[in-house]
């Protein structure tokens, strides 16, 4: 039975942003604890380089999981790009600490102002490349194997 679904609402419930929040922390002690297992290409200099795969395979966790209305976001700061998810207007992002001004290694929420540094985003619907699906399925079986 999923555990969320945020259709025909303008903003997750208090329990669905608790369930994001354990659900993200997870991921992130995941890919901080597993990051050359799980692909040393994409992942070896994790939270460095790896927003866009970690935002499409957290993303696809989520989706899995019954939330709806995730996009990813990506934006142009001078020679740096950056991407994250949201859910209505909810920022999740679990790589800003690969930036000095970063806002940590797990932000939730609805302060902009870092985000903003961003220029030109863009918003699609998330989806994992054919070359990431292996290292997704990894991915799902440290989450569902290992504990909080």
């Amino acid at each position: 039975m999923p555990e969320a679904t945020f259709e025909n609402r303008l903003k997750p419930s208090e329990k669905e942003i608790e369930s994001i929040k354990k659900h993200v922390a997870k991921a992130r002690k995941i890919l901080e604890r597993h990051n050359k297992k799980l692909s040393g290409t994409f992942f070896g200099n994790f939270p460095c380089g790896a927003c866009g795969n970690t935002s499409d395979i957290l993303s696809k966790w989520l989706q899995s999981k019954g939330f709806k209305n995730i996009k990813y976001v990506s934006g142009q700061r001078g020679n740096t790009s950056h991407g994250w998810l949201e859910i209505e207007g909810i920022i999740i992002d679990i790589t800003s600490d690969q930036f000095e001004d970063g806002l940590g290694d797990v932000y939730i929420g609805t302060n902009r102002i870092f985000h903003d540094t961003f220029l030109n985003q863009r918003f699609s619907d998330p989806d994992i490349a054919p070359t990431v699906e292996w290292t997704y399925s990894k991915f799902c079986d440290l989450m569902e194997s290992e504990p909080q």
